[in-house]
Order: C-alpha cells, then structure tokens, then sequence
C-alpha cells in the first residue's frame, strides 16, 4: 500500500484543537441500539487516512473518496494539485492546502451531530410517549417535542452533508423527518441510505414502518418524485447546465420553451383535477387542511371520526377541528367552472344528511385536546403559563389550527379520572417567550361532555359532544325568566357593590378588579343559561362558603332553573363585600 503524505507545515486553528491521536470518540452506533452502517473512532490528529478497524476488527469507513485512482502526493505548505491519503476505494482525497487532521476534524464532527441528533430525538420520543396520568402527577419542564425533532432535524441535515455517503446518515435525517411528521421525505431519507447499504437492517425496519404510515406497499408511486431529497435537485441542475468546454466558459443554455395553453382539454380531464381524493367526486364545500390538501368537508368530517391525521400526508391535524371553514375561493370557482356538477354534489350530500338524521346519527362529535388543571365557566377568561413539554406541543397544534382546546379537571374521588364535563376554550392571545414558554390568555366558549379519552403525544384527548341545558317545560318557562331577571338584579347589586369598595380599598382592590373582569361581559337578561353561568363564576370567586367543587356541581347541572335556584340562595348568604375580600382572598389562578 502507498505510504501517506507527510502533513504539512502549517496549523490551522482547527487542527490546533484536534484532539492526540491517543484520544479517540466513540463509535457513532453507539447512540443507536442497531447499527445503520459501518463506523468507527476516529482519531483525533491522525494523517494515515484509508480504513481502520474497530475492537471487533470489522472495517469502517472513515474517509471515501469518490474515485479509486490517487493522485500524486505532494508535500509543503499544499501548492499544486490535490493529494490523496491512502490508495482504492478508501483514499479520501485532501484539498490543496490542507492536512490529514482536517479530514479527521470533519469525522469527528460528523460522529458529534450524529449522536446529538440521536439524543435529540430520544428525547423527543420520551416526551411524546410518556403518559399523561403520569405527567399530571409530576409536571416536567424543557422544550416540547416539536422544538426537540426540529433540532435533531438540524443537526442530521449537519450529517448527511458532512458524510452524504454514510448510511446513518440518512437513517438519522429519516427518523427526524419522522418526529416532525414529514413522512414522505422521511421515505425518501431511508430509500436514500438504503443506496449506501441495500442489506441495514435499521434502515429496512424503518422504510417498512413508514410505509405502513403511510399506507403504501413500498413501491414507487407518481407521489415520490415530489419527495426527492436535495441532492436528486442538484443532479437536476447539473443536468440542466449542459456540457462545459475545457479552459473556456459554458456555452450558453437556451430557455425552455413557454409552456402552451392546451385548447383540447376536456370537461372530463378538468373534472378529475377537482376531484376530492376520498369520495372521487368533485370537491363540494372544499376545506384546506394546514398541511396543503383539499377535501370536501363532509368527507374531510368523515375522516377525522377515523383518525387524527391527513388522509394524504398522515401529518397530526387533530386540532383543526371538523367545523374547518370552507375554501371559498376554490369553491367559487368550482361553482361557477361546474354549475351542474356542483348542483348534483349539492342534492347528494343534502340527502346524505338528512339519512344520517333519520338513522339518528346527526348528533356531532369531535376530538378536543385537553388540559388538565381546573375548569371554568362558559365565558369566563383566565391566564396560563405554559411550561410543560406536552402541553408546548398541543399550545402549538392549536394555535396552528382552529386555536380551541379543552379544560378539564381530574375527579376528587380518584385521581385518575377526568370530570365527565370539560369547557372548550379558545385561545384569544397567545405569546410565545424566549425560553420556550407561552402566556396565554383564554376565553371559555362552551360545555362539552367527555365521551371517550384517549391520548397524543404525552398529553390527553377526548371525543366530545356539545352540552346543553334541557329546555324548560312550556308551563315553566315564564317562572324560569323570572328567577334570571332576579339572580340578574343580585349579582349587578354585588358587582356595583364590589366595584365601590375595590376603588376605595388602594392596592387590595386590584384583585377584586381583575375577579370581576374574568368573569366576562354580562350576558342578556334573555339568555338565561349563559347569565346563569356568568353568575356563577362571581359567586364561586367571591364566596366563602363556596369552592371549585361547586364550580363543578355548576357545571354538570343540565337544569337552567335548577342552577339559577342554587345561585340565588348563595346570593343570600354573602356577607359585605370588605369580608369578601377578607375572607378568602378572591379565589384565582
């Protein structure tokens, strides 16, 4: 074998930290319990180049060069053509001016941004798998797992270029595409390690698990061109440039011809372009998901009774909602491109409906993430700090999607179990701080019932339906107005009451300013179910003989009159508003 060129004279700064050639990294499989491809340590400062072996004596590569012929070695400060280390397959072709070390400086980064990639996403697993139950009893603190998948994104994108022919690599870019549910580039990474190393069994378990993802049999579809990963784009330019000349400039590219409008297109091939994939009929009412794809929306509904994720991309779009707003743009277009068409779709779904009325089936549902500390009343508003990892994620989904989540409380008779009524809030300012952290502040809108839990990513989820009051009884309803226009007069006497003394009281009154202020804007003396609700969030704030198990008695009440009964005896028992203030301090989160 060709004995190596003697290093050069000069130091770069980076070879003067390169570690003796005694200290050695530890092999890049180490991060990973199955092996993506050979490796091996690295020593620090050494100049031998070609292959080395590790303990158990397999090869690794530590250096590739792309053609097997070595140039001439050439020793001194670096002038003159390129040198090669080693000679064949293995020979890592140094740059002019350059040294032995700084291949082995690229090494060892590259094993660096492998193992931290590896850690990055470690993490990010643990986040996403650990159970709710357990996290509701012992709050973590960090990034949310969408941060921790970016970040093992960036530094395997890091990898790939540093080592483009290592099939780690891509196993490492493929499973952070995974984390950031970027599935088809995903399969794209692990088809491209798979290139290097047809035989990696992790790189094979991984396209296999993808590719159930995503619903495919692993073969290439029309689809995959669009996944082609970044070097496919630069083979596509480098193609495009032509032949160079030897010693001289380009010639020059002529531009592609503009693209001809076709006069022969049917109404039978425009139709297949407006199709919705799931029913394969025109798009009716189309909706556009934030990841980019169009559905009708009684399919797209349909689909999100299923599943939480895209029909198309699989990417999580649970907190979008099944009530997603309608293209109306597109669907103007299509209206007008369509008329008859888009009438028939129309009747179709229309009838399709009214079955699904009769089978008694109209009742909807839908899937709501939660958060799990304590309720509110429908229209109260109320501050969080959001600091756990689990609940970062969700706070971003949501404000991705329709910016709604649930509240929900566990039950005093056993911890591991949710209040059967939560309160869908939505989310009217959200402020994301440097540390990772948000402040937000939320308004409730409405009762929900928990049909069925489940659970995403860390924390929980829920199948809910809409709760209301039951209507009172025609005999009733005169009686039912009464006791509203009366629980109405009491709490704006106690509110006004309230007020005077908190201007009167200095400092102390800023906190009976602001528990007044989250109960919201009163509500119509004729909306008996939402006064009675703003009613009792001041009632519950200023009691003392009252707490947040009343609160929820409140709001598992389905009898406005039963609830307006409950509040106005409370009304009667409040003492002055100084021994409010005293007595429990306003109650606040």
């Amino acid at each position: 074998p060709a004995q190596p060129p003697p290093s050069t004279t000069t130091t770069s700064p980076r070879q003067l930290r390169a570690s003796p050639s005694t200290d050695k990294l530890p092999p890049a499989d180490a991060a990973d319990n199955a092996p993506a491809g050979p490796v091996s340590p690295v020593a620090g400062n050494s100049a031998a180049g070609g292959e080395a072996s590790t303990a158990g004596g397999s090869s690794v590569d530590v250096a590739v060069s792309e053609s097997p012929v070595a140039a001439p070695a050439v020793a001194g400060s670096g002038a003159g053509p390129a040198s090669t280390s080693g000679t064949g397959p293995s020979a890592r072709v140094s740059s002019p001016g350059t040294s032995g070390a700084t291949g082995a400086l690229g090494e060892e980064e590259a094993v660096l941004y492998s193992n931290r990639s590896a850690a990055y996403a470690s993490l990010c697993k643990q986040y996403i798998s650990r159970p709710a139950s357990h996290s509701e009893s012992a709050a973590l603190y960090g990034p949310d797992p969408r941060r921790l998948a970016e970040l093992a994104l960036e530094d395997a994108k890091k990898v790939v270029t540093l080592k483009p022919a290592w099939p780690k690599a891509h196993s490492r870019l493929g499973q952070a595409l995974m984390l950031c549910e970027r599935y088809r580039e995903a399969r794209a990474a692990f088809k491209s390690g798979l290139k290097k190393d047809p035989s990696n069994e992790s790189l094979l378990g991984a396209l296999k698990d993808v590719d159930a993802l995503l619903g495919s049999d692993g073969t290439e579809t029309e689809t995959d061109t669009e996944e082609a990963p970044a070097a496919g784009a630069a083979e596509v330019a480098g193609a495009g440039a032509g032949p160079s000349t030897p010693g001289g400039p380009s010639p020059p590219t002529q531009p592609p011809p503009k693209r001809q409008r076709s006069t022969g297109r049917t109404v039978r091939a425009a139709l297949d372009d407006a199709e919705c994939s799931l029913c394969l009929k025109l798009l009716w009412e189309p909706v556009t998901t934030p990841c980019g794809h169009t559905f009708c929306k009684p399919c797209f509904a349909r689909a999100m009774d299923h599943s939480n994720r895209c029909p198309f991309c699989r990417c999580t779009l649970l907190h979008i909602g099944s009530d997603i707003p309608v293209t109306r743009v597109l669907a103007n277009i299509l209206q007008k491109a369509f008329p008859q068409e888009y009438k028939e779709r129309a009747a179709e779904e229309a009838a399709a409906r009214a079955a699904e009325v009769a089978a008694g089936q109209g009742e909807a549902t839908f899937t709501l993430p939660l958060f799990v500390m304590s309720t509110l009343m429908p229209g109260e508003r109320m501050g969080l700090n959001i600091f756990e990892p689990r609940y970062r994620l969700l706070i971003r989904r949501a404000m991705e999607g329709n910016r709604r989540f649930g509240m929900a409380q566990v039950k005093a008779s056993n911890r591991n179990a949710l209040e059967d009524i939560a309160v869908e809030v939505e989310i009217e300012e959200c402020t994301a701080l440097p540390d990772g952290r948000y402040m937000l502040e939320i308004a409730g809108k409405r009762r929900v019932e928990l049909l069925q839990l489940g659970e995403l990513d860390g924390y929980r989820t829920a199948r809910c339906r809409v709760a209301t009051d039951a209507p009172p009884p025609a005999d009733a309803a005169q009686a039912v107005a009464a006791l509203a226009a009366s629980v109405g007069e009491r709490t704006d006497a106690l509110v006004g009451r309230l007020r005077t003394w908190a201007n009167s009281a200095g400092g102390r009154g800023a906190r009976v300013r602001d528990a007044i202020d989250r109960a919201g804007a009163r509500p119509p003396t004729g909306a008996h179910e939402a006064l009675s609700f703003w009613a009792g969030t001041l009632v519950v704030s200023f009691s003392p003989s009252l707490d947040y198990e009343d609160r929820t008695r409140l709001l598992n009440m389905r009898d406005t009159r039963e609830r307006l009964r409950f509040l106005q005896s409370a009304l009667e028992e409040l003492p002055p508003p100084g021994a409010l203030s005293s007595a429990q301090g306003c109650v606040l989160m």
